[in-house]
């Protein structure tokens, strides 16, 4: 009971020490007990099986099953177990075949291990990063901070604005290879203000966009809502008909 209530407790510590390093730790237990299987179906989605390799590989098995299978009944038959009665089973066949595959997949295992530690001590990379979408959804709100700043000192001159934008915006080489920006002038009544949202696709379906404008406007909207801030750049339509 106590040993118990023991590895509960280191458990839970664990977990927490986790947490407290980073939330995407957790998830590294995870992927090493489970990973194989999204890795497993990831692969058999583009795999291709040919019907003729099929039907090859399989006469390939039987044969090597067969022909282990007749030797281990040959060497039985000749050895003094064998000879007292008693055959070969099959069962003995299928299980020699399956430790040996057992001792092959452990061998690639652990050079694949060796491989990947190797890597990871001379890579530059960090071991651990967020996924992309949360990248560029941090990435948005840098570059909208910095846009509403640039705007507070240029009094939301679209002109001036648009030629200083990216020299404000930390990291802005990276900021404009990931970020779009959409200046907006002011129409109708309606005060200027800049759109920001992610170039990829996912990114920005989960991020959204961020609106800044004047007068502290700093709000994320969804991604729907782009055509709808973008119609303010269109001309509005002219009467038809009579109308004047």
């Amino acid at each position: 009971m106590r040993r118990s209530i023991k590895i509960l407790a280191l458990s839970f510590l664990a977990i927490m020490i986790l947490a407290c390093l980073g939330p995407g730790l957790l998830m590294l237990p995870v992927t090493l007990l489970f990973g194989w299987i999204a890795a497993s179906i990831r692969i058999l989605a583009v795999a291709t099986a040919q019907p003729g390799t099929l039907v090859w590989s399989g006469l390939a098995l039987g044969m090597l099953l067969a022909g282990t299978h007749w030797l281990g009944a040959w060497v039985w038959r000749g050895s003094r177990l064998g000879a007292e009665g008693g055959n070969w089973p099959w069962r003995w066949t299928l299980m020699l075949h399956g430790g040996l595959m057992a001792v092959l997949f452990a061998a690639m295992s652990v050079v694949g291990v060796a491989h990947q530690l190797g890597w990871l001590i001379a890579s530059g990379e960090p071991l651990y990063a967020r996924p992309a979408k949360h990248r560029d959804r941090n990435a948005m709100y840098l570059a909208g901070q910095a846009i509403e700043d640039l705007g507070g000192k240029l009094n939301w001159n679209i002109t001036a604005m648009r030629t200083q934008v990216w020299s404000s915006v930390p990291d802005a080489k990276d900021s404009s290879e990931r970020m779009r920006t959409i200046f907006l002038e002011a129409t109708n009544g309606r005060p200027a203000c800049a759109l920001v949202f992610p170039r990829d696709p996912n990114s920005f379906q989960w991020a959204g966009l961020l609106v800044v404008g004047p007068d502290k406007v700093f709000d994320r909207k969804p991604a729907g809502e782009l055509t709808h801030w973008l119609q303010r750049v269109e001309p509005e339509p002219r009467p038809s008909g009579g109308a004047r």
